[in-house]
């Protein structure tokens, strides 16, 4: 005989028990801790600001960037920093280590050269100029202090040294192919060169680096960052660094992360299970048209990315393009069951239940995003939008679409027709993948990485929303709360990737 706690295929619950028990209390505690722990540390950085503090001005920086960890870290070492662009001018009264990201790091140094408030340069993963000629630079001109950060380069001759090794033997007179490197670090260590002046300094990382702008990320690059600019500009700097807290500062990051993530899975095991997960697998009949448009607009993406991936003026809009798709997508889903969402016949009817637990669940998930991404990234989009019309555009469209096709799976469950469209067909979601997992692949294999990481972009973008939704969808049978985490998540991974 069938139990009676189960209907149909969709395994909805009758009987909620209404107390959490101690397991799940403990696991609320965990991950209520951890998010608080996480808003801590994103406060964290910005104390240690000083007036007299020496300032690393970072220039060349396009896309996200590590705001808050550099911030830590700069301030940690006794050191200010400043984002620039083209247009920045220097105070005159402070003290500037110019650090040039990227391709036309040379140039900043350039430019900046013989700049007195000055001390020295910082080039991060360069290119040689066009022309290939850097003259002007050798061990003792300028005299200023220059470090070169870049990835692997274990090349044991001439003719296969990469840009940063031929910049830092043609301005510091050593030679990298038969000199013996200094390892810094420990278990992924970096070899670095210093010329006899001690005034030149190279640091290669273990790991081969394929985009200066994410080389920033890495709590290896800031550590050594830190170490370097502390003792080559100690006599400007106000304190000595401190490495403890620039270490224990990751440390707490990533164990908030992971203790938030346990704490929610813990305090939602022993939770009753209102709608069971996702099980229809065979795309419905009134969706097959959706179906079909989801697929053509993906072959067309396909077809696109390789044509844009040759042209340079179009293809930085293919993370525009994947940030968009899973919106393009959920519209054309609305679409095809908006009949079936406005009828009102058979209208699907939620339990009674209190709302203190979705909602309780809805903000901790939300919170816990959202200091996750304003720690990981800058949260500053780089197109000529504000980000708050940009989040209030994405958060408004995604909520009325969410709610929509979320209520089309409620309503499809409880008449017995199993899980439809975005949040209940395992296939559909697969499709919306796809674009995103062919942009990744496609950039790896052809060494594109701005289409590579595009693709990353986009995954998040997709997935994210996604996932945060899954504990609200199975453990909270409303519709209009889970939309609201889904379109606030949404708009989080808009302003992280853009």
């Amino acid at each position: 005989m069938k139990s009676s706690s189960q209907t149909g295929r969709t395994g909805t619950r009758s009987v909620e028990k209404t107390d959490p028990g101690m397991m799940s209390f403990i696991g609320m505690a965990v991950a209520v801790i951890s998010v608080i722990i996480m808003l801590i540390l994103y406060l964290v950085p910005f104390t240690g600001a000083n007036k007299r503090n020496p300032v690393v001005v970072f220039m060349g920086c396009e896309g996200n960037f590590p705001r808050i960890s550099m911030m830590n870290t700069l301030h940690r070492a006794g050191f200010d920093m400043l984002v620039a662009d083209e247009q920045t001018e220097l105070d005159p009264d402070k003290v500037y280590i110019v650090a040039g990201v990227g391709d036309n790091a040379f140039d900043y140094m350039v430019r900046y050269r013989d700049q007195e408030n000055v001390a020295g340069f910082i080039l991060i993963c360069p290119k040689l100029p066009a022309n290939g000629q850097i003259d002007g630079f050798d061990s003792q001109s300028p005299y200023k202090d220059i470090a070169i950060f870049a990835g692997k380069d274990n090349a044991d001759k001439v003719e296969d040294l990469k840009d940063a090794r031929i910049i830092f033997e043609r301005i510091s007179g050593v030679d990298t192919v038969y000199g013996i490197p200094i390892t810094r670090g420990g278990l992924f260590a970096s070899e670095a060169f210093v010329n006899v002046s001690q005034n030149r300094y190279l640091s290669m990382s273990c790991f081969d680096i394929k985009d200066a702008g994410h080389y920033l990320f890495s709590p290896m690059f800031q550590n050594e960052l830190a170490g370097y600019i502390g003792v080559t500009y100690h006599n400007y700097a106000i304190k000595d660094p401190s490495f403890a807290g620039i270490n224990i500062w990751f440390a707490l990051f990533v164990l908030s992360f992971f203790g938030a993530v346990a704490g929610l899975c813990i305090y939602l095991a022993p939770l009753p299970v209102v709608v069971s997960d996702i099980k229809q697998e065979r795309v419905p009949l009134q969706e097959k048209t959706a179906v079909g448009i989801i697929g053509g607009v993906t072959l067309a993406f396909v077809v696109g990315t390789i044509a844009m991936s040759f042209i340079h003026r179009l293809r930085f809009l293919i993370p525009y393009i994947l940030v968009v798709l899973p919106i393009v997508f959920m519209l054309v889903l609305t679409c095809s069951r908006l009949k079936f969402i406005l009828s009102r016949e058979d209208k699907f009817k939620h339990k009674n239940g209190k709302l203190r637990r979705p909602v309780v669940m809805c903000v901790l998930i939300g919170l816990f995003v959202l200091l996750a991404s304003a720690i990981v990234g800058d949260m500053k989009v780089h197109v000529a939008y504000p980000e708050a019309a940009i989040a209030a555009v994405a958060f408004a469209v995604d909520l009325i679409l969410s709610s929509g096709l979320l209520y089309a799976d409620r309503r499809s469950r409880s008449l017995g027709q199993g899980g439809c469209s975005y949040y209940g067909n395992r296939v559909i979601f697969l499709l919306m993948m796809i674009p995103s997992i062919f942009a990744f692949l496609f950039g790896l294999v052809t060494s594109q990485d701005l289409v590579m990481y595009s693709g990353l972009e986009g995954i998040l973008a997709t997935l994210v929303p996604f996932l945060c939704l899954i504990p609200l969808r199975r453990h909270s049978d409303r519709s209009f709360i889970p939309s609201i985490l889904h379109a606030f998540t949404f708009a989080v991974m808009v302003l992280l990737v853009l």
